[in-house]
């Protein structure tokens, strides 16, 4: 699913848009299933970092079950 939305993330990116202003409306996405909250925790401690892409989104999606 994660996957689907990455090149977007990637043109709004090249344009200077930080992940951390795409990737907030991202947080409620796996709501309900196991892994939601590693996900949000993993998006929330990393997206806001100097150098974040979208590999912290796909390393995010990686928890959830």
């Amino acid at each position: 699913m994660v996957e689907k939305i990455l090149p977007y993330i990637d043109s709004e990116m090249a344009k200077g848009v930080p992940l951390k202003a795409i990737s907030r409306h991202m947080l409620g996405l796996f709501q309900g299933r196991p892994g939601a909250r590693a996900w949000r925790r993993h998006i929330s401690e990393n997206a806001h970092l100097d150098g974040a892409d979208t590999s912290i989104l796909k390393e995010a999606a990686a928890k959830v079950r």
